[in-house]
């Protein structure tokens, strides 16, 4: 069995105990969210049984039928809490019988209470129809002598007092039984609390032993497991050490068919591919010899061709610079008179839009005017309409005069009138007050007539009271009447005064008239002097168009010089940057030809420290290109069409990172 089923088992063993430990975990919170929410049921239940009883003791005699509805309503609650609890307790029975017992004996104290619910209602009602009917009379003790005898009254009050007695009972029955309920019921609930209390305790020690031996069983697996591991590595760790000290005739153990013996297997494969590799070192520090000699060649002949082009790059920056000035003149004249165009046109593009500023303002004062002498002549018959308004209204504010003095003398004779009435019920409440001295004197035969004469004098005193306030409001209305008389003759000479400013205003208003008519004939002149001064602009800023146009397109082509002449002097720059680079790759090239060398007798040294086989049993290797050499990581030099290339040199002391340059230019460092 390999190191990875082994593993794999491990961790699948572990896993499946994991899981079924957190379904057991699962189901039992599930179990415990569920008993809480039933044993809030059980406290629902008590409280309901806690508030009827309450509120069987709260009847009062003048809110009795009141009582009686809310003594219902408390019985449908704690009806509806029972009903709940017997349709949605269902974990708590199947816990333990004992629980199932007493939720059972629960479950059969609301069918008793039901009987006596029923019993002391029955009652109740009784008590409040035969107290309804007999409660009016019997405390009215005056109608009682008039209209029910002794016999009657007698009979009524025992009917009362039976039904009251029934009441009575029926209520002490009912409180009983309540009471007795709610101490089984808090018996049973102490029982079911203890119960659940248990099974968790219970639970609890289950679930923790189920975690310890899962921890053990783990850790039982994974010590077997790592002592057959530790064992291989062991041996690697031998052969390694073996290894390091340069002897490569050693092989790793490749018996097994578990990871360890397959890492055995390419450890070798590895040993012989480093054999061979250590031969293609040798092979390869022949050739690097060989190509260091191609290399110096090519350098020195590379280096002649570069002297010669940073010469003619120099010369050909020296003319890109003189013709970089005479265009940059060029530029400069050009924008100076685009510039001088520029602020003409800007000068005529203003003048052009005070002109059309002048021209709209000129059209705006005519059309003012124009209808600044329409209102004027609206103005002036409005004002001869108000004339006559105020004509008229003065007429009708002298009838409203006449008027309010013919209702003042109406109200004058409504207060004569209201006077008399208010002697009228003074003379009528004497009179009252004496017919009751009368009835009184006449005992029991005048008891009607005082009646009579008592609601007389009421009625007096009110006609009096009436009389009073008219009185009050006809004396406010005189006094409205007076300030209204006051005010319409002040309106009068209001009005008066009206008519006066009214004329003034028509001749003032005339006047402005005429004026306005003159502003008119003179505007008319400015606008057509402003409309030929429009003209004349527009002509001289198309003419400042034309001449822009020519300047900018003189600007397009100098600047178009001035880029090309630029772009000459960028590239040879470039050029000249090349050389330089060609130059100095030449130069690091002879110095990666002298490192070539020394790498060469480095890695012959380094590889006669190593004890191998027979290359030659080793296999053939092909060192026709650098394949084999590129594998081992360690550095060497080829020539490929033309490029020369440097590998970087790795790890070996003294040395630095080389630069790769291929054929075109273009350098790399590796």
């Amino acid at each position: 069995m390999t190191i990875r089923l082994r593993l794999t088992g491990l961790v699948i063993i572990t896993n499946i105990f994991l899981i079924l430990l957190l379904v057991y975990i699962n189901i039992q919170t599930v179990n415990l969210d569920t008993i809480s929410k039933e044993q809030i049921l059980l406290g629902n239940m008590q409280q309901a049984l806690n508030a009827e009883n309450s509120g069987l003791m709260n009847y009062m005699l003048s809110s009795f039928n009141k009582s009686i509805e809310e003594y219902q309503l408390l019985s449908a609650k704690t009806q509806e809490a029972f009903d709940t609890g017997s349709r949605d307790i269902v974990v708590l029975p199947g816990l333990d019988k004992t629980i199932a017992d007493a939720l059972d004996s629960v479950f059969r104290l609301n069918n008793l209470m039901n009987d006596r619910r029923a019993a002391h209602t029955e009652s109740a009602e009784r008590f409040w129809q035969v107290a309804s009917e007999t409660f009016p009379y019997i405390n009215n003790v005056p109608l009682t002598h008039i209209l029910i005898d002794d016999t009657y009254r007698q009979r009524a009050t025992d009917t009362l007092m039976e039904a009251a007695d029934d009441f009575v009972s029926a209520q002490a029955i009912l409180n009983d039984t309540i009471v007795s309920n709610l101490s089984i019921l808090n018996k049973q609930i102490s029982l079911i609390d203890a119960e659940i209390e248990k099974i968790n305790r219970r639970q609890s020690l289950v679930m923790d032993f189920s975690i310890i031996g899962v921890i053990i069983l783990s850790f039982i697996l994974s010590i077997l497991i790592i002592r057959v591991i530790l064992g291989k590595i062991n041996g690697i760790r031998d052969d390694i050490a073996v290894l390091v000290s340069g002897d490569l005739t050693r092989r790793f153990n490749e018996s097994g068919k578990d990871e360890l013996s397959l890492l055995g297997g390419n450890l070798n494969g590895f040993i012989i591919n480093l054999v061979k590799t250590l031969a293609a070192i040798q092979a390869g520090s022949k050739a690097n010899t060989e190509a260091r000699n191609q290399l110096i060649t090519s350098v020195e002949d590379s280096s002649s061709s570069v002297v010669e082009g940073e010469k003619n790059v120099e010369s050909i920056l020296e003319l890109t610079g003189a013709l970089d000035d005479s265009v940059t003149k060029s530029a400069r004249a050009a924008d100076l008179i685009v510039t001088r165009v520029e602020s003409f046109s800007e000068m005529i593009q203003s003048q052009a839009s005070m002109v059309e500023e002048s021209t709209a303002a000129t059209t705006q004062i005519m059309a003012s005017l124009s209808n600044m002498s329409k209102s004027v002549s609206g103005n002036r018959d409005a004002a001869l309409r108000l004339e006559s308004v105020a004509r008229d209204g003065s007429e009708v504010i002298e009838e409203t005069g006449k008027t309010i003095r013919r209702v003042s003398s109406h109200v004058n004779i409504i207060q004569e009138m209201a006077d008399v009435i208010k002697g009228v019920a003074d003379q009528t409440n004497l009179l009252a007050m004496n017919a009751a001295i009368e009835a009184a004197h006449a005992g029991d035969a005048g008891r009607g007539f005082s009646v009579v004469a008592d609601e007389i004098r009421k009625l007096a005193e009110k006609t009096s009271e009436n009389s009073r306030i008219i009185s009050e409001n006809l004396r406010s209305i005189i006094g409205d009447i007076n300030s209204a008389t006051d005010s319409s003759n002040h309106t009068i000479s209001s009005f008066e005064q009206i008519d006066t400013e009214i004329q003034g205003v028509i001749s003032r208003t005339s006047e402005v008239a005429s004026s306005i008519e003159e502003l008119s004939q003179g505007s008319t002149q400015v606008m057509e002097a402003m409309n030929e001064l429009q003209d004349y602009t527009h002509r001289v800023k198309e003419s400042t168009m034309d001449i822009s146009e020519n300047i900018h397109s003189v600007r397009r082509s100098v600047s178009e010089a001035s880029e090309i002449s630029s772009q000459v002097s960028s590239g040879s720059e470039e050029i000249r940057t090349g050389m330089s680079v060609i130059r100095k790759s030449s130069e690091r090239t002879r110095e990666v030809a002298d490192i070539i060398s020394t790498i060469s007798r480095d890695l012959d040294t380094a590889v006669n420290q190593f004890k191998v086989d027979d290359v030659s049993a080793a296999g053939e290797s092909d060192f026709s290109d650098v394949d084999s050499a590129e594998d081992t990581g360690i550095p060497s030099l080829y020539i490929d069409g033309g490029n020369s290339v440097t590998l970087s040199e790795g790890n070996w002391p003294g040395k630095e990172e080389l630069t790769v340059v291929d054929g075109d230019g273009h350098s790399e460092e590796l």
